[in-house]
């Protein structure tokens, strides 16, 4: 039977690393502690880094090893699942890798329980594919990437994310372009310039395409 392993950042030299594969809180879904702890280095998290200079010595390591007393039946964050871990200041989420390969992204709710509008953006395979991701119930693009569409079924209850793919058929080039200008509105309101780099060049070649037609 897997186990799930927290994995919890120290901010050792006064700053976290966050980025597409790690952020404060990671939990690994493994067959054992060991394994963990492998798959822990696979997608960046590294130990013993003030040993080997790449941590602060005042501040102690950035990441421990985990053991095997460490094993949870669930995704926890020390004795709370993690669907209902509150967000604090620096600490406003957690990537979970489970075992068959998914990377779920979960977004801590605030003292009164509730989640930031923005939750998820996108999710992606540790394999590497990444989604263009749909909120199903409100019916638009949430995240526009590089690979395949997938509706996004987000509870807002336990904050877990399903993902299920989407065949972009389903989309004419009209409601393409209404979703993608929609969503450039809100890259520009919340100033994510990457997104909005993105949603800009589909935009265009969509654009190009539909005069063409």
């Amino acid at each position: 039977m897997t186990k799930f392993y927290n994995f919890s950042q120290c901010n050792s030299g006064g700053y976290f690393d966050d980025d597409e594969n790690v952020c404060e809180e990671v939990i690994i879904e493994a067959n054992n502690h060991q394994h963990a702890n492998e798959i822990a280095q696979k997608i960046g998290i590294y130990f013993n880094g003030c040993s080997t200079g790449k941590d602060c010595s005042c501040c102690g390591d950035r990441w421990d090893e985990v053991d095997e007393d460490d094993g949870k039946n669930e995704p926890m964050i020390y004795k709370t699942p993690v669907y209902k871990v509150k967000r604090q200041t620096f600490r406003d989420k957690c990537y979970v890798y489970y075992l068959n390969g998914t990377k779920e992204v979960i977004e801590f709710m605030d003292k009164n329980g509730k989640k930031k509008k923005d939750e998820v953006r996108y999710t992606m395979t540790t394999d590497g594919t990444t989604y263009n991701v749909y909120d199903k119930v409100a019916d638009k693009l949430i995240y526009s990437g590089d690979g395949k569409d997938a509706n996004v079924v987000y509870d807002t209850t336990t904050g877990k994310i399903t993902v299920e793919e989407k065949d972009k058929a389903n989309l004419n080039d009209k409601e393409q372009l209404a979703l993608l200008n929609q969503n450039i509105e809100i890259a520009l309101l919340t100033k994510d310039e990457k997104w909005f780099m993105e949603l800009t060049s589909q935009r265009n070649e969509l654009l190009k395409k539909m005069g063409e037609e």
